[in-house]
């Protein structure tokens, strides 16, 4: 009973881990993304002030 229970319990922190993992990588994604969209706008918006 007990590896069995150890083991369910290392395979959910697995889980947790991985999850953890791709939120992470999903929000650092999302901020990366979020940055560069503002960084093109706000460069086209430089641009046609420059034009």
């Amino acid at each position: 009973v007990c590896p069995k229970i150890s083991c369910l319990v290392a395979r959910n922190l697995r889980f947790d881990v991985v999850f953890l993992f791709c939120s992470f990588f999903l929000q650092t994604l999302a901020v990366i993304v979020v940055i560069l969209h503002l960084s093109t706008v706000t460069g086209f918006g430089w641009f046609f002030y420059y034009l």
